[in-house]
């Protein structure tokens, strides 16, 4: 088994970003520019990449960017993760999202 650089895992993930941040623009726009609202909307959208993330590695093994980077998520055994291996795997960038969304609800408030 082979596995991806630094470099391939992070193109894929700067072409999941792309994917991603239409829907995030989206949540953005749709709300009206008071306070209140944006402090649900910035948790609102880092919980989108999650969710993003978690549904193609549990239904395909892959991203949209891993896939066209040709990069699968795999188990010990070579078979791609499912939704629980997944979940699992990607609380993790959840967790790494929480400064910056506190961060910026703290600014925004």
């Amino acid at each position: 088994m082979t596995y991806a650089s630094f470099w391939h895992r992070l193109g894929a993930h700067i072409l999941d970003g792309a994917v991603v941040l239409p829907i995030i623009m989206l949540i953005s726009i749709l709300g009206p520019g008071n306070q209140s609202l944006a402090i649900v909307i910035v948790p609102a959208q880092g919980f989108a990449f999650y969710i993003y993330t978690l549904y193609y590695h549990g239904k395909f093994g892959q991203t949209i960017g891993k896939r066209l980077l040709k990069i699968k998520v795999l188990t010990t055994d070579g078979l791609p993760i499912d939704f629980s291996r997944s979940a699992r795997r990607n609380i993790i960038t959840f967790i790494q999202s929480l400064p910056w969304i506190f961060g910026t609800m703290i600014a925004i408030s």
